[in-house]
């Protein structure tokens, strides 16, 4: 499958991830042994990153990939909560400091990509100065804390800074994603089937770290939905590139269809309309860029592309017979009343008081972080509180909205700016560059309905895809001098 060292670091980070996972569950109602594994934790990470940093953003990588908001494990202190993803945030970006401080780690200041992250960090700069002036401090520091995990961008050119790396963080994000994936087909089932105790303190634990959102949908059909679940949109697309081209030489097809699979039955599971929208435009993105720019003929595409279809076919006739009525109860509410149920509705009645919002205050410069609306929702958790409705937030369901919102829409454009450039510096890099490119076509257009470019699940793939590419580019461009 992998090389004996690839191999080896597989299988490290996976039973890691599966051990991480239990103890998180264990100590979910244990205040004293989450803080003693968090701090253990930290302690590791902090070894590592001083030994060598990439260990460090490895685990930053994974803990992402598996972590949706961050509280795998919480540190208590006096009645608050420090989430590990900012323990190991913190502790990675330190690590890093001290040893530009010696005059290492600076891949990033080097980087042609340097001038397009430029501009956006100037946005996020005065966004975070005007959010401070004219919005509420406790709804700023919740909305800008997120935008802050760009900072870890030099770190992760300092991590992967040579070609071996590369192999090596690809194979840490496939052991996150097998493990991922593995376990949104068994919580389907431990809610399908599960012994009815059991089943409540999953779900009291999936809910208090937030790791997961299990929703009753019919019968013995649950809808099993992570944030972390955008990375296997990303993952099904470098997995399926690599196989295309067939050149990826240390991982072998097995190892690539595997992910392939996995991540198809976990997005499908997930049923979550804007990961399949993510889903059909790469695919649609892909097929276009192999037809138009690779030359490759149409029969060998569709020979190609009937494979997966069938292969998706089979895994919705499993969860049909896994469920009893997947077809009619997800396949067709999911697609059928994309408005009609709350989270629907609750999206689409953000739009207009969000546009409006948008319209009235500062479009060029925007209104900084912590900027709210006011909307009347739908959400029965609203409205649990809340009979009227009315509901005002600094986080929006619509992507680039929020963006223009906070940053104005200079800094959307500064945005999207990096993104063209990172995505068509990647369809130049190989076979893994136009995956990795994919990928984030994919989080890109899934970023339309849910907020994950300002988000660090978004932004943790953005400098991981950073990083390769600036190696990739280089290797292309010293190729061609040579």
């Amino acid at each position: 499958m992998l090389d004996k060292y690839l191999l080896k670091i597989f299988l490290i980070f996976l039973p890691l991830l599966i051990l991480a996972d239990l103890i998180s569950y264990l100590a979910s109602n244990w205040t004293a042994l989450a803080n003693i594994i968090y701090l253990l934790i930290i302690l590791a990470v902090l070894i590592l990153s001083i030994k060598d940093l990439r260990w460090g953003f490895y685990v930053v990588l994974a803990e992402l990939m598996i972590g949706s908001q961050g509280h795998l494990f919480d540190l208590t202190l006096a009645g608050q909560q420090i989430s590990l993803r900012k323990g190991l945030f913190i502790t990675v970006l330190l690590v890093w400091l001290i040893g530009l401080l010696f005059k290492k780690g600076r891949e990033f200041f080097q980087s042609k990509f340097l001038p397009y992250y430029l501009p956006l960090f100037i946005f996020i700069i005065l966004a975070a100065i005007g959010g401070l002036l004219n919005n509420s401090s406790v709804s700023w520091f919740h909305d800008f804390n997120g935008w802050l995990f760009w900072l870890l961008a030099p770190a992760a050119f300092a991590a992967i800074n040579n070609f071996q790396r590369v192999k090596e963080v690809l194979t840490v994000f496939f052991s996150a994603l097998v493990f991922l994936s593995v376990k949104t087909l068994y919580l389907l089932i431990i809610f399908a089937y599960g012994w009815p105790n059991f089943v409540d303190c999953v779900y009291e634990w999936l809910r208090y770290s937030r790791l997961a959102e299990p929703t009753f949908i019919a019968d013995n059909l649950f809808r099993i939905f992570s944030q972390s679940q955008v990375y296997l949109l990303a993952g099904f697309f470098i997995a399926l590139t690599l196989l295309f081209f067939d050149r990826w030489q240390n991982i072998k097809k097995n190892l690539l269809w595997s992910a392939v699979i996995l991540s198809s039955l976990a997005l499908l599971i997930s049923l979550s309309r804007s990961y399949w929208v993510g889903w059909f435009g790469g695919a649609i993105f892909l097929l276009g860029y192999l037809f138009i720019k690779v030359k490759i003929p149409a029969q060998v595409l569709f020979q190609k592309f009937s494979s997966l279809i069938i292969i998706l076919t089979v895994m919705v006739v499993f969860l049909q017979a896994l469920t009893g009525n997947f077809v009619q109860a997800a396949l067709g509410a999911r697609l059928g009343q994309a408005s009609g149920d709350p989270a629907g509705q609750s999206r689409l009645q953000q739009l207009k008081p969000l546009a409006d919002k948008i319209a009235n205050q500062p479009m060029i410069l925007g209104s900084g972080f912590g900027a709210e609306v006011s909307y009347v929702s739908s959400d029965p958790r609203v409205l649990r509180d809340q009979p009227d409705g009315l509901y005002s937030t600094y986080a929006f369901e619509w992507g680039y909205l929020d963006i223009w919102l906070k940053l104005g829409l200079l800094g959307l454009l500064a945005y999207l700016l990096l993104i063209a450039k990172i995505g068509l510096s990647g369809l130049k890099s190989g076979p893994l560059g136009i995956g990795l490119a994919v990928g984030l076509a994919a989080i890109a257009i899934t970023s339309i309905f849910s907020p994950y470019l300002n988000h660090p699940l978004g932004i943790g793939y953005i400098i991981m895809m950073t990083a390769i590419i600036n190696l990739e580019q280089n290797k292309t461009e010293n190729h061609g001098k040579s």
